[in-house]
Protein backbone atom coordinates (compact mmCIF):
# COMPACT_ATOMS: atom_id res chain seq x y z
CA UNK A 1 0.00 0.00 0.00
CA UNK A 2 1.29 3.76 -0.75
CA UNK A 3 2.45 5.67 1.63
CA UNK A 4 -0.03 8.81 2.05
CA UNK A 5 1.04 12.06 0.89
CA UNK A 6 2.34 14.41 3.34
CA UNK A 7 0.74 17.44 3.49
CA UNK A 8 2.58 20.94 3.60
CA UNK A 9 1.65 24.49 5.58
CA UNK A 10 0.89 26.51 2.71
CA UNK A 11 2.67 29.08 4.23
CA UNK A 12 5.93 28.27 4.91
CA UNK A 13 5.62 24.65 3.64
CA UNK A 14 6.49 22.82 6.69
CA UNK A 15 4.93 19.61 7.55
CA UNK A 16 1.25 20.16 7.95
CA UNK A 17 -0.40 19.23 11.20
CA UNK A 18 -2.37 16.24 10.50
CA UNK A 19 -6.01 17.35 11.90
CA UNK A 20 -6.11 20.56 10.41
CA UNK A 21 -8.42 21.22 7.93
CA UNK A 22 -6.58 23.79 5.99
CA UNK A 23 -2.87 22.82 5.95
CA UNK A 24 -0.66 25.11 8.20
CA UNK A 25 2.04 24.21 10.13
CA UNK A 26 1.27 26.60 13.12
CA UNK A 27 -1.16 28.35 14.50
CA UNK A 28 1.24 31.07 13.24
CA UNK A 29 1.28 30.48 9.81
CA UNK A 30 -2.87 29.64 10.29
CA UNK A 31 -3.34 33.74 11.24
CA UNK A 32 -0.76 34.27 8.48
CA UNK A 33 -2.68 32.80 5.85
CA UNK A 34 -6.45 34.22 7.18
CA UNK A 35 -4.55 37.52 6.55
CA UNK A 36 -3.48 36.45 2.99
CA UNK A 37 -7.30 35.80 2.12
CA UNK A 38 -8.48 38.57 3.52
CA UNK A 39 -5.91 40.60 0.89
CA UNK A 40 -7.38 39.13 -1.97
CA UNK A 41 -10.59 39.07 -1.13
CA UNK A 42 -10.01 42.45 -0.68
CA UNK A 43 -8.12 43.04 -3.87
CA UNK A 44 -11.09 41.21 -5.34
CA UNK A 45 -13.35 43.55 -4.12
CA UNK A 46 -11.17 46.92 -4.99
CA UNK A 47 -10.80 45.37 -8.85
CA UNK A 48 -14.54 44.95 -9.20
CA UNK A 49 -15.82 47.89 -7.80
CA UNK A 50 -13.18 49.62 -10.30
CA UNK A 51 -14.83 47.79 -13.45
CA UNK A 52 -18.68 49.00 -12.17
CA UNK A 53 -17.26 52.31 -11.70
CA UNK A 54 -15.24 52.10 -15.46
CA UNK A 55 -18.67 50.96 -17.20
CA UNK A 56 -20.42 53.39 -15.14
CA UNK A 57 -18.35 56.27 -16.30
CA UNK A 58 -18.61 54.99 -19.97
CA UNK A 59 -22.21 55.02 -19.66
CA UNK A 60 -22.46 58.59 -18.74
CA UNK A 61 -19.92 59.57 -21.23
CA UNK A 62 -21.85 58.33 -24.21
CA UNK A 63 -25.09 59.95 -22.68
CA UNK A 64 -23.37 63.05 -23.02
CA UNK A 65 -22.31 62.42 -26.35
CA UNK A 66 -25.56 61.62 -27.62
CA UNK A 67 -26.99 65.10 -26.12
CA UNK A 68 -24.41 67.29 -28.01
CA UNK A 69 -25.68 69.08 -30.22
CA UNK A 70 -23.98 70.32 -33.59
CA UNK A 71 -22.77 73.25 -32.29
CA UNK A 72 -21.15 71.86 -29.55
CA UNK A 73 -19.41 69.66 -31.80
CA UNK A 74 -18.04 71.91 -34.21
CA UNK A 75 -17.03 74.22 -31.32
CA UNK A 76 -14.96 70.86 -29.82
CA UNK A 77 -13.74 70.09 -33.18
CA UNK A 78 -12.21 73.37 -33.69
CA UNK A 79 -10.50 73.22 -30.37
CA UNK A 80 -8.77 69.74 -31.88
CA UNK A 81 -7.92 71.76 -35.32
CA UNK A 82 -6.69 74.29 -33.88
CA UNK A 83 -3.99 72.21 -31.68
CA UNK A 84 -3.21 70.63 -34.92
CA UNK A 85 -2.47 73.95 -36.61
CA UNK A 86 -0.41 75.06 -34.20
CA UNK A 87 1.98 72.46 -33.82
CA UNK A 88 2.30 71.91 -37.42
CA UNK A 89 3.04 75.66 -37.99
CA UNK A 90 5.71 75.55 -34.27
CA UNK A 91 7.03 72.30 -36.17
CA UNK A 92 7.43 74.32 -39.56
CA UNK A 93 9.10 77.12 -38.18
CA UNK A 94 11.40 74.88 -36.10
CA UNK A 95 12.40 73.03 -39.50
CA UNK A 96 12.65 76.02 -41.42
CA UNK A 97 15.51 77.04 -38.24
CA UNK A 98 13.54 80.48 -37.85
CA UNK A 99 11.30 81.42 -34.38
CA UNK A 100 7.98 81.14 -34.91
CA UNK A 101 6.02 84.32 -35.71
CA UNK A 102 2.34 85.57 -36.07
CA UNK A 103 0.72 85.32 -39.60
CA UNK A 104 -0.83 88.45 -39.14
CA UNK A 105 1.82 90.83 -37.29
CA UNK A 106 4.93 88.91 -37.66
CA UNK A 107 5.79 89.23 -33.76
CA UNK A 108 7.80 86.54 -32.68
CA UNK A 109 7.73 87.40 -29.10
CA UNK A 110 4.95 85.77 -28.18
CA UNK A 111 3.49 84.21 -24.66
CA UNK A 112 -0.26 82.30 -26.07
CA UNK A 113 -0.05 81.06 -29.09
CA UNK A 114 -3.14 81.18 -31.11
CA UNK A 115 -4.63 79.28 -33.88
CA UNK A 116 -6.13 81.93 -35.93
CA UNK A 117 -9.07 81.96 -38.35
CA UNK A 118 -8.22 83.50 -41.85
CA UNK A 119 -11.85 83.46 -42.23
CA UNK A 120 -13.54 84.36 -39.41
CA UNK A 121 -15.86 81.65 -37.67
CA UNK A 122 -18.46 83.48 -36.96
CA UNK A 123 -21.93 81.62 -35.86
CA UNK A 124 -22.47 79.51 -38.41
CA UNK A 125 -19.36 77.64 -38.50
CA UNK A 126 -19.38 74.77 -41.06
CA UNK A 127 -16.83 73.15 -42.91
CA UNK A 128 -14.64 76.46 -43.52
CA UNK A 129 -14.24 76.65 -39.83
CA UNK A 130 -12.14 73.34 -39.96
CA UNK A 131 -10.13 73.66 -43.22
CA UNK A 132 -6.96 73.08 -41.81
CA UNK A 133 -5.32 76.18 -44.14
CA UNK A 134 -8.12 78.41 -42.71
CA UNK A 135 -6.12 78.00 -39.33
CA UNK A 136 -2.57 79.48 -38.89
CA UNK A 137 -0.28 80.56 -35.79
CA UNK A 138 -0.78 84.02 -34.47
CA UNK A 139 -0.94 85.95 -31.38
CA UNK A 140 -4.01 86.59 -29.40
CA UNK A 141 -3.56 90.29 -29.80
CA UNK A 142 -3.84 89.74 -33.54
CA UNK A 143 -6.70 86.62 -33.55
CA UNK A 144 -9.05 88.90 -30.93
CA UNK A 145 -8.85 92.10 -32.17
CA UNK A 146 -7.30 92.64 -35.91
CA UNK A 147 -8.32 88.91 -37.93
CA UNK A 148 -11.23 90.85 -39.54
CA UNK A 149 -8.90 93.55 -40.75
CA UNK A 150 -5.63 92.23 -41.43
CA UNK A 151 -4.74 92.75 -45.02
CA UNK A 152 -1.42 91.64 -44.20
CA UNK A 153 -2.97 88.17 -42.91
CA UNK A 154 -4.46 87.48 -46.68
CA UNK A 155 -0.79 88.58 -48.44
CA UNK A 156 0.97 85.91 -46.11
CA UNK A 157 -2.29 83.34 -46.45
CA UNK A 158 -1.02 83.81 -50.90
CA UNK A 159 2.73 83.54 -50.12
CA UNK A 160 2.14 80.40 -47.95
CA UNK A 161 -0.65 78.28 -49.62
CA UNK A 162 -0.73 80.10 -53.38
CA UNK A 163 -3.60 82.05 -54.54
CA UNK A 164 -6.13 79.03 -55.44
CA UNK A 165 -6.51 77.99 -51.79
CA UNK A 166 -7.23 81.81 -50.65
CA UNK A 167 -10.02 82.51 -53.34
CA UNK A 168 -11.68 78.77 -52.31
CA UNK A 169 -11.46 79.95 -48.32
CA UNK A 170 -13.22 83.43 -49.31
CA UNK A 171 -15.75 82.32 -51.90
CA UNK A 172 -17.10 78.94 -50.36
CA UNK A 173 -20.23 79.93 -48.60
CA UNK A 174 -20.61 79.31 -45.05
CA UNK A 175 -24.13 78.54 -44.55
CA UNK A 176 -23.53 74.58 -45.56
CA UNK A 177 -24.23 72.35 -41.85
CA UNK A 178 -22.24 69.88 -41.57
CA UNK A 179 -23.87 66.53 -39.58
CA UNK A 180 -22.76 65.31 -36.79
CA UNK A 181 -20.90 62.14 -38.68
CA UNK A 182 -18.98 64.64 -40.38
CA UNK A 183 -17.69 66.63 -37.41
CA UNK A 184 -16.84 63.79 -35.76
CA UNK A 185 -14.76 62.10 -38.68
CA UNK A 186 -12.90 65.70 -39.11
CA UNK A 187 -12.11 65.64 -35.46
CA UNK A 188 -10.68 62.13 -35.38
CA UNK A 189 -8.90 63.40 -38.76
CA UNK A 190 -6.99 66.21 -36.87
CA UNK A 191 -6.88 63.99 -33.75
CA UNK A 192 -4.47 61.44 -35.68
CA UNK A 193 -2.39 64.71 -37.16
CA UNK A 194 -1.84 65.96 -33.92
CA UNK A 195 -1.11 62.43 -32.05
CA UNK A 196 1.67 62.07 -35.02
CA UNK A 197 2.97 65.82 -34.68
CA UNK A 198 3.64 64.89 -30.85
CA UNK A 199 5.64 61.32 -31.98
Amino acid sequence: MAASKVRKCRICKAPALGQSIIPVCSPRCALELAKCAREKKETRDYNAARKVKKEVRQEIKARKEKLLTIKARQKRARTTAQEYARLRDMQWFESMGEQPKCIMCGKTDVKSWHGCHFIPVGSKGGPKSLHPCNINLGCGQCNFFAAQESTQYRENMIVKYGQEIVDYLEKTPLDYVMSSEDIEEIRTHFKQLTKELKR
